[in-house]
């Protein structure tokens, strides 16, 4: 069987035991996935300090299990130093960001990412720039824009229903590792695509391992492997 390292770049263990209970049922049959964190690295990922924080770790990781496993899975939705880890690995790495964002463009044309602060935004669509999708990117809907006690997916419900009447979005993307598992009941209430990270990325990670693929080292991934 396949084997998968899914690399989260904060420290929380409870969004590492979340992602690890949804990636191992998500890929039952198809592959063995361990997820990891990084011990010290902060507990949230938002700016750019914070992922090369994390980088060091990350950098660890990927170096020290080349044999160990098949492809890396970079879970967070801001590809935190995901140009580096392809340039240190032979084998294929894939960030959910990256992932989740081209599959809703095959989806629809234009799509909504629901992100977990009002911080995080302008890194959001400077990243939708970068893989060239910033004229499908329609908005970028935070979670703690949202007033009231209301659980997670609620949360999500509204911010969705907002991107798509005020936004004219086709698609939603849960643009962090920490809404793991919603997006099944989410479009089930909203009738709309919603595509999550940790799924899509598997998917896309799985996809590459099955055909044998890997990192080009011709030109830009180079670096010194």
């Amino acid at each position: 069987m396949k084997r998968i390292l899914i690399i989260n770049p904060n420290s929380s263990e409870e969004m590492t035991r979340d992602i690890q209970d949804f990636a191992t049922l998500y890929a039952e049959n198809e592959a063995e996935v361990v997820t990891a964190k990084i011990e010290d690295a902060p507990k949230f990922i938002e700016t750019y300090q914070d992922e090369a924080q994390a980088a060091p770790g990350m950098t660890r990781l990927i170096q020290k299990n080349q044999k160990h496993y098949d492809g890396f899975l970079v879970a967070c939705h801001s590809d935190p130093n995901l140009d580096l880890m392809k340039e240190i690995s032979h084998k294929p790495v894939v960030g959910i960001g990256e992932s989740s964002m081209h599959s809703a463009c095959l989806l629809g044309d234009r799509f909504t990412v629901i992100s977990a602060t009002t911080g995080s935004i302008p890194n959001k669509e400077a990243l939708a720039r970068k893989y060239n999708l910033g004229k499908q990117l329609t908005s970028v809907r935070p979670l703690d824009s949202v007033t009231g006690a209301v659980d997670k997916l609620d949360l999500c419900e509204r911010v969705s229903r907002d991107a798509i009447d005020e936004d004219g979005a086709e698609v939603i993307v849960l643009g962090c590792a920490d809404l793991v598992g919603t997006s099944f009941e989410l479009q089930g209430r909203i009738g709309l695509p919603v595509v999550d990270g940790i799924a899509s990325g598997l998917s896309t990670l799985l996809g590459f391992i099955n055909q044998a693929l890997f990192i080009s080292k011709v030109r830009r991934y180079g670096g010194h492997v």
